[in-house]
Order: C-alpha cells, then sequence, then structure tokens
C-alpha cells in the first residue's frame, strides 16, 4: 500500500490464526466500524469465508455492499458463497523449495543468509468482488 502511496489506515486491520472463526472475528469487528470498509482481503481462504460468513449475516449484499477477496485458491475458495476471489499461489512450489532449503541446510550445515524467493501468483476474478458501487 505503501507503494501504491495508499495511507495504511491500522483500524482497518486485524491480526488473526488463518481460521474461518478468526475471520469471523476480524470482520465483526472491521464491520462494526463507523465508516466500514467496501472490501476486506484475508490471509487466507479460511478466514476470508469467515469474512463472507459475517456479511451475510448482516445481509450485506456480496459484492454489491462488500468485496472479499483470499489467498491461496483452496477447495474453500469454490464452495464458498459467493464463489471467492483470490491470490492463486503456487503452494505445491513453495512447499518444494522450503524443503529443498532444508534439505540443504542439513547436507551442509553452514550459517546462512536469509533470503526473499518470490513466486509468481495469478489473480482468480470471482463473484465475491465487484468495482466499488458496482452491483451484480
Amino acid at each position: 500500500m505503501r507503494k501504491a502511496e495508499i495511507p495504511v489506515q491500522i483500524e482497518l486491520t486485524r491480526e488473526g490464526d488463518f481460521t474461518f472463526e478468526s475471520g469471523r472475528v476480524a470482520a465483526k469487528q472491521i464491520l462494526d466500524l463507523q465508516n466500514r470498509p467496501t472490501a476486506i482481503v484475508a490471509s487466507n481462504d479460511d478466514m476470508a469465508s469467515g469474512v463472507l460468513w459475517v456479511a451475510q449475516q448482516r445481509r450485506l449484499e456480496l459484492p454489491g455492499d462488500l468485496s472479499v477477496a483470499g489467498f491461496d485458491d483452496t477447495p474453500t475458495a469454490l464452495k464458498s458463497w459467493p464463489p471467492l476471489t483470490v491470490i492463486r499461489q503456487p503452494i505445491d512450489r513453495m512447499v518444494e523449495h522450503g524443503v529443498s532449503l532444508l534439505l540443504d541446510s542439513v547436507r551442509t550445515p553452514t550459517m546462512s543468509v536469509p533470503q526473499d524467493v518470490v513466486f509468481d501468483y495469478t489473480l482468480v476474478e470471482r463473484a465475491s468482488t465487484s468495482a466499488v458501487g458496482a452491483r451484480p
């Protein structure tokens, strides 16, 4: 957000533990704000499903009143209603790379320097998001 020069509003962020329940708790807190957001991006699909659940309990129109997106593109994303927009990450490649690094460190125990590895990702647009103010 900083790179895009969008101010970070800390009151719109919540921590969770990557579960449906933590998504529900965070969504309740965020949707109780006086100036409720028009979109929520959750850290994974389970948390995003929790957000969808709260929004539906509050009779918000999805995505007209609130857009919701998640990360990973797990089966949960397709089983949610509406189907969840996600950032699809190459989890299999990420795990393979992590295991490879772990095995290398066991074979050659030397001091390594932490490094960031960025894998390609894909935005998968589904029915849980729309432009601000747009009606499905």
